[in-house]
């Protein structure tokens, strides 16, 4: 049985004060998409979300949605929690990150709980602990007050979980999987049946009795061994599809992922009780030996996920892209920018239509992790047209910082804005990282020349102080955020001071010292009497 919770008044809650801080960390990664179209390139800084106190993979996916907010699941007090970042004050909670666990705390039975992925509505799904078992799990922000939804397992099954929602109004579709008991006859010792599931999250709310079971191709089907599984959905309003994989072909109910398992990419188009077959998604090189998973799906159907280059040798797993449900799939893992001899995966692709390019994520299998990023700006479907990073390798520093202590890992999910979900490592530990595209600090740029006149002067600084204070969220530009740490300030000044004068012969090559510098710098009777007052008040901090 399901149940639904309201919490109590949601104007009292106050961010998550664990272990970590939220911080604007000032250093970018900068890297060039190169394609059909012109060379593009970008930085990103890091936004550190807080110790995750575990070391997460593929079962961990995190996820963000347009409005630049996020899902992750960290330890809190030894169990796993579901958290939420806001980048700005929403759903009368503050800007900061919150535990998703504690604000339905009031009435969650069990100590854990995870989270997958969120809606632009701010409805999040993932699991919650009821009765020593996973249920799947949808919180409400968008409802006053909160609300929790546990949707329950299938009438003969113990544990269910939500991977994913789309952004369908006024009724969004969440889709994940769950034990099937009765569905076959297991050998002693396996595991049941596990079965994807459809579910439209109408009011009064459904749950997993009432929804559609996803079932493989029919030429797929082998004995009782009918293993479904959904990992995303997207928002189209004429073929709204999931993306996951079927498991064929093997004795055993519940077959590891592995080079001898036969796991086929599926996807469902509108099923409902009546039709609720996925389709096939066809292998790198057509041989039904091989093994596939879909992981993420845009709107318009582009679908990514792994698969094996060859049957059973040399067992090499690549990232793959698929464009069509006909046309073999492009092997991202031989894309410009990767080693193609590494075993990679991509899990989340974004429906980005500015600037033209499709971003997807995911990472190289390596000890650590490292993680890849994939841009393509049109042809998709030519392997030619990608391009991938991985994005600890760029020249870091050539926006002015260097990279410290981190690490990235793993990327796990990228909105249409480009920001970016995942994981890094800093002094050690594990931690929930955003990547935010910073447009303003390309390698090679004047910096200073905001008003692009080829020179540093006067109304670059009026520029520079009229954008005083935090940058707006990223897509809106920051271009006077020189130092890319997401708010404009003295060292931003520093910076334009520092290069005051034509691009390419500044008058001095590092920032004012003192009140003399500031005098041989700029002239009280000139029209520099601004940047010579603001440069004073900079020394003398």
């Amino acid at each position: 049985m399901s149940y639904k919770q309201s919490h109590l008044s949601r104007r009292s809650r106050r961010p998550w004060t664990g272990r970590a801080s939220l911080i604007a960390l000032g250093w970018c990664l900068s890297w060039a998409v190169v394609s059909s179209a012109a060379a593009q390139e970008t930085c990103y800084r890091i936004v550190d979300l807080g110790e995750l106190g575990f070391t997460p993979g593929i079962d961990d996916i995190s996820g963000i949605n347009n409005a630049n907010q996020a899902v992750f699941t960290a330890v809190v007090g030894g169990k796993k929690h579901a958290m939420l970042y806001l980048p700005a004050a929403a759903y009368d909670l503050a800007a900061g990150v919150h535990d998703l666990h504690d604000l339905a705390g009031a009435a969650i039975p069990g100590d854990e709980s995870a989270v997958h992925d969120l809606n632009d509505a701010g409805i999040a799904v993932g699991w919650g602990e009821i009765g020593g078992e996973r249920h799947a799990f949808v919180w409400r922000l968008d409802a006053d007050p909160f609300e929790f939804i546990d949707l329950g397992t299938f009438a003969n099954g113990d544990w269910s979980e939500a991977w994913a929602i789309n952004n369908d109004s006024p009724f969004p579709i969440i889709v994940g999987d769950g034990e099937n008991k009765d569905d076959c006859s297991c050998d002693s010792g396996n595991d049941d049946i596990v079965r994807a599931f459809w579910l439209p999250l109408t009011d009064p709310a459904n749950d997993l009795p009432t929804a559609v079971q996803l079932f493989q191709a029919p030429e797929r089907i082998v004995g009782c061994d009918q293993n479904t599984k959904a990992r995303d959905v997207n928002t189209n309003g004429v073929q709204r599809t999931a993306a996951g994989y079927s498991v064929f072909g093997t004795p055993f109910c519940h077959a590891p992922l592995n080079c001898g398992s036969t796991e086929n990419a599926t996807v469902w188009v509108n099923p409902d009780p009546m039709n609720s077959t996925g389709i096939a998604l066809p292998f790198l090189s057509g041989d039904d030996a091989l093994t596939s998973v879909a992981s993420g799906i845009s709107d318009v159907g582009a679908t990514v996920g792994s698969g094996y280059t060859a049957p059973n040798a040399p067992c090499l797993q690549h990232a793959l892209y698929w464009d069509t449900v006909i046309v073999p799939p492009v092997d991202l893992g031989e894309a410009t920018g990767i080693d193609p001899s590494f075993q990679s995966l991509a899990v989340r692709i974004n429906n980005n239509q500015s600037p033209q390019t499709l971003l997807a994520v995911g990472w190289m299998l390596a000890s650590p992790n490292r993680p890849l990023l994939w841009a393509c700006a049109g042809g998709c479907d030519l392997l030619g047209s990608w391009a991938a990073v991985e994005l600890n390798g760029p020249v870091l520093g050539q926006c002015g910082f260097s990279p410290d202590e981190w690490l990235i890992l793993e990327l796990f999910d990228v909105n249409d804005n480009g920001w970016v979900i995942g994981v890094g490592r800093f002094a050690g530990e594990n931690h929930a990282v955003l990547l935010t595209p910073l447009a303003n600090c390309p390698p090679g740029q004047c910096k200073g020349d905001l008003d692009g006149d080829g020179s540093v002067g006067v109304k670059d600084l009026l520029i520079l102080l009229g954008a005083w204070g935090p940058c707006p969220a990223p897509p809106a530009p920051c271009d006077a955020d020189l130092d890319c740490d997401g708010t404009v300030g003295v060292l931003d000044l520093l910076i334009l001071l520092g290069n005051w004068g034509p691009c390419g012969a500044p008058i001095a090559t590092t920032p004012p010292q003192n009140i003399q510098d500031c005098m041989d710098r700029f002239s009280a009777e000139s029209e520099d009497e601004l940047a010579l007052i603001k440069c004073l008040e900079t020394v003398s901090q």
